[in-house]
């Protein structure tokens, strides 16, 4: 296939659905083989088998991006059975579930073991990761690597404790990584839609009008492609909100009133 990632090898962590299911599709689009992995079979079998049916490759991958082994394991299967890896998506992500009221996912109501399964997947998944795709694009001095924050980091909310926290611990770790391996041919850089976005990371309870605001999915499409081609070859380091650059650009990738007012 052609297109800006053509003859890449891009492995989506969260692949199977919300962003990174938007991602693994763009980068299929554009010619790359995508191994796109989550923790959820049903929904990465999906998602390849949609890559295959437009003619892309792709294969499925089940992962807890929490655990070392399978996190390693995973990237190893990429690089045997696609035969390189040029790309890492680390879009694998929660968030505090159990409360519906955002008052009760305040700080004081927050468990340990709940602020510890967000910390887990979210920075120490992402921290993960990034340790395992090092090594083979440090061999073949190339690759890029693209991380998941958030705007609440900036503008955080009530009843975000743990998530922001993580998201934070993101940015940090993608700005020192990116410095480590800059030598090496390697770029990391994080990413984020630039406000909410209409996946399933939102809970059912969220009402029709909130959904109605929100962006949609393929907002991230193209930022997504940059970091991943070559055209960002001297990025690294770097923070790229998408709603921004897509403005920038004067693409108008989504729908939604903040996207199509002037």
């Amino acid at each position: 296939m052609s297109g800006a990632l053509a003859g890449k090898v891009a492995l989506v962590t969260g692949g199977g659905s919300g962003l990174g299911r938007e991602i693994a599709l763009e980068y299929a689009e554009q010619g790359a083989s995508v191994l796109v992995a989550s923790a959820n079979p049903a929904e990465n079998d999906a998602v390849a088998a949609e890559i295959a049916k437009e003619g892309g490759r792709a294969l499925s991958g089940v992962v807890d991006v929490r655990h070392e082994a399978a996190v390693e394991a995973l990237v190893a299967r990429c690089v045997v059975e696609l035969g390189a890896l040029d790309v890492v998506v680390a879009a694998a992500g929660i968030d505090v579930r159990e409360a519906r009221r955002r008052e009760d996912r305040h700080a004081r109501h927050i468990t340990l073991e709940q602020w510890q399964r967000v910390i887990d997947v979210n920075l120490t998944g992402t921290f993960l990761t990034i340790r395992a795709a090092l090594p083979p694009m440090i061999q073949r001095r190339r690759g890029s690597i693209v991380t998941f924050t958030s705007g609440t980091v900036a503008v955080p909310l009530p009843g975000l404790a743990a998530y922001v926290s993580s998201k934070s611990g993101i940015e940090g770790l993608t700005r020192v990584v990116a410095l480590e391996v800059a030598q090496a041919g390697v770029r990391v850089n994080t990413l984020q839609p630039g406000g909410r976005t209409n996946t399933p990371f939102f809970p059912d309870w969220t009402d029709a009008g909130e959904r109605a605001a929100m962006h949609e999915p393929r907002v991230i499409r193209a930022a997504a492609t940059f970091l991943a081609s070559d055209e960002s070859r001297d990025v690294t380091g770097t923070s790229v909100v998408a709603t921004e650059w897509n403005r920038e650009r004067g693409l108008r990738l989504c729908a939604c009133p903040a996207c199509t007012s002037d």
